[in-house]
Protein backbone atom coordinates (compact mmCIF):
# COMPACT_ATOMS: atom_id res chain seq x y z
CA UNK A 1 0.00 0.00 0.00
CA UNK A 2 2.76 2.54 0.71
CA UNK A 3 4.07 2.01 -2.84
CA UNK A 4 0.65 2.84 -4.28
CA UNK A 5 0.50 6.03 -2.27
CA UNK A 6 4.01 6.96 -3.34
CA UNK A 7 3.12 6.29 -6.96
CA UNK A 8 0.04 8.52 -6.75
CA UNK A 9 2.10 11.24 -5.11
CA UNK A 10 4.79 11.00 -7.80
CA UNK A 11 2.19 11.20 -10.56
CA UNK A 12 0.87 14.37 -8.94
CA UNK A 13 4.44 15.77 -8.98
CA UNK A 14 4.58 14.91 -12.69
CA UNK A 15 1.38 16.91 -13.28
CA UNK A 16 2.76 19.90 -11.41
CA UNK A 17 6.02 19.83 -13.33
CA UNK A 18 4.23 19.43 -16.68
CA UNK A 19 2.09 22.46 -15.85
CA UNK A 20 5.28 24.50 -15.45
CA UNK A 21 6.81 23.20 -18.71
CA UNK A 22 5.35 24.97 -21.70
CA UNK A 23 7.51 23.35 -24.36
CA UNK A 24 6.49 19.69 -24.03
CA UNK A 25 5.38 18.48 -27.45
CA UNK A 26 1.82 17.27 -27.95
CA UNK A 27 2.82 13.71 -28.91
CA UNK A 28 4.71 13.25 -25.66
CA UNK A 29 1.85 14.74 -23.65
CA UNK A 30 -0.54 12.20 -25.19
CA UNK A 31 1.93 9.40 -24.42
CA UNK A 32 2.20 10.51 -20.79
CA UNK A 33 -1.58 10.74 -20.42
CA UNK A 34 -1.98 7.21 -21.79
CA UNK A 35 0.73 5.95 -19.45
CA UNK A 36 -0.99 7.59 -16.50
CA UNK A 37 -4.35 6.13 -17.55
CA UNK A 38 -2.87 2.65 -17.79
CA UNK A 39 -1.19 3.02 -14.38
CA UNK A 40 -4.50 4.18 -12.91
CA UNK A 41 -6.24 1.10 -14.31
CA UNK A 42 -3.63 -1.18 -12.76
CA UNK A 43 -3.90 0.60 -9.41
CA UNK A 44 -7.65 0.12 -9.43
CA UNK A 45 -7.27 -3.46 -10.67
CA UNK A 46 -9.36 -2.79 -13.75
CA UNK A 47 -8.78 -5.01 -16.77
CA UNK A 48 -6.52 -3.50 -19.40
CA UNK A 49 -5.58 -4.29 -22.94
CA UNK A 50 -2.38 -6.23 -23.53
CA UNK A 51 0.43 -3.84 -24.27
CA UNK A 52 3.62 -4.32 -26.25
CA UNK A 53 5.70 -2.68 -23.55
CA UNK A 54 5.38 -2.84 -19.79
CA UNK A 55 4.43 0.27 -17.88
CA UNK A 56 7.96 0.38 -16.44
CA UNK A 57 9.49 0.36 -19.92
CA UNK A 58 7.12 3.08 -21.10
CA UNK A 59 7.94 5.30 -18.11
CA UNK A 60 11.67 4.74 -18.67
CA UNK A 61 11.31 5.55 -22.37
CA UNK A 62 9.51 8.80 -21.56
CA UNK A 63 12.23 9.67 -19.04
CA UNK A 64 14.89 9.27 -21.73
CA UNK A 65 12.97 11.61 -24.02
CA UNK A 66 13.01 14.27 -21.29
CA UNK A 67 16.62 13.72 -20.19
CA UNK A 68 18.13 16.76 -21.90
CA UNK A 69 15.27 19.23 -22.14
CA UNK A 70 13.49 18.57 -18.82
CA UNK A 71 15.75 16.89 -16.25
CA UNK A 72 13.16 17.29 -13.47
CA UNK A 73 10.54 15.42 -15.53
CA UNK A 74 13.14 12.74 -16.29
CA UNK A 75 13.75 12.29 -12.56
CA UNK A 76 10.03 12.02 -11.79
CA UNK A 77 9.43 9.49 -14.57
CA UNK A 78 12.37 7.39 -13.42
CA UNK A 79 10.88 7.39 -9.92
CA UNK A 80 7.54 6.25 -11.34
CA UNK A 81 9.30 3.44 -13.23
CA UNK A 82 11.17 2.35 -10.10
CA UNK A 83 8.00 2.34 -8.01
CA UNK A 84 6.14 0.32 -10.65
CA UNK A 85 9.02 -2.14 -10.70
CA UNK A 86 8.95 -2.53 -6.92
CA UNK A 87 5.20 -3.15 -7.18
CA UNK A 88 5.76 -5.85 -9.78
CA UNK A 89 3.80 -4.01 -12.44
Amino acid sequence: MPERNRLKQTIEELHQELAKSEDVDAELQVSLKQLEHDIDQVLHEEPRETQDESLVERAEEAAVRFSVSHPRLEMILNEIAETLGRMGI
